[in-house]
């Protein structure tokens, strides 16, 4: 309930994601996408250009620290330490558009006791690890696949020490890659 409350607070006072539609419809619009006490706070922009990066980026430490406030109301902490921003920002390079991984930003936003910490920044081509998915802005799916290569490599071991026929085997690892 509580949680439903600051959620409403927020995108009263904070325009996140605004991502109009191509067929002139109503378009993408969120601040949030929460779980539990995991909160992703987002912000976008049409334009390309590190000045538009930076402005995005500051609109968004805005947003976030807005978000902050309305948690310290409700007597909820905030831990920094946690927090973590990505962009995928475009610039134009010999009159083509494409993906800024050199971009960099300092983010820092303020506890209910004014300390300052700052956010780190990830770029673009690394994942952000979020319930249960190591997915990059830039598309790479390379970590994903090298995270489940991994897991599967682990069940198969595991696998072979068990005492099961075949067709167990086969149940069981396909129930556990394809529910």
């Amino acid at each position: 309930m509580a949680s439903s409350i600051i959620l409403f607070a927020h995108a009263l006072l904070y325009t996140g994601l605004n991502l109009p539609s191509v067929v002139g419809k109503k378009g993408i619009e969120k601040n949030n996408d929460a779980y539990a006490d995991d909160v992703d706070t987002w912000a976008s922009y049409m334009d390309y250009g590190r000045i538009e990066s930076n402005s995005l980026m500051s609109r968004l430490t805005t947003g976030v620290q807005k978000w902050s406030n309305l948690q310290d109301v409700a007597a909820s902490s905030t831990a920094f330490h946690k927090y973590t921003t990505q962009l995928l920002g475009y610039i134009n390079e010999r009159s083509s558009l494409v993906i800024d991984y050199d971009f960099e930003f300092d983010m820092s936003l303020l506890d209910i006791k004014g300390a300052k910490t700052q956010i780190k920044l990830i770029s673009a081509i690394d994942p952000n690890f979020g319930l249960g998915f190591s997915l990059a802005p830039d598309g790479n799916q390379q970590h994903e696949c090298t995270r489940r290569m991994t897991k599967i490599r682990h069940m198969c071991k595991a696998t072979v020490s068990t005492h099961l026929t075949q067709h167990e085997a086969f149940i069981m690892l396909n129930c556990r890659l394809t529910p």
